[in-house]
C-alpha cells in the first residue's frame, strides 16, 4: 500500500483534502494550527488504495 503526506502552509485545504480521500473527519477552524495532530486514513483513486 501506498503512503501520502500532506502537508504545506497554514490554511491551504490540507485537512479538506485529507477528508475528501479518506472520508476521515478532522477539525477544521480559520485560523491557523487547528490541526497539529497526526491524522491517519484509508483511501483509494480508482484501484489505487493509500
Amino acid at each position: 500500500m501506498k503512503k501520502i503526506a500532506l502537508v504545506g502552509s497554514p490554511n491551504t485545504g490540507k485537512s479538506v483534502m485529507f477528508h475528501n480521500l479518506t472520508g476521515s473527519y478532522v477539525t477544521v477552524s480559520n485560523y491557523p494550527g487547528t490541526t497539529v495532530e497526526v491524522s491517519r486514513g484509508r483511501g483509494g483513486i480508482g484501484e489505487t488504495e493509500f
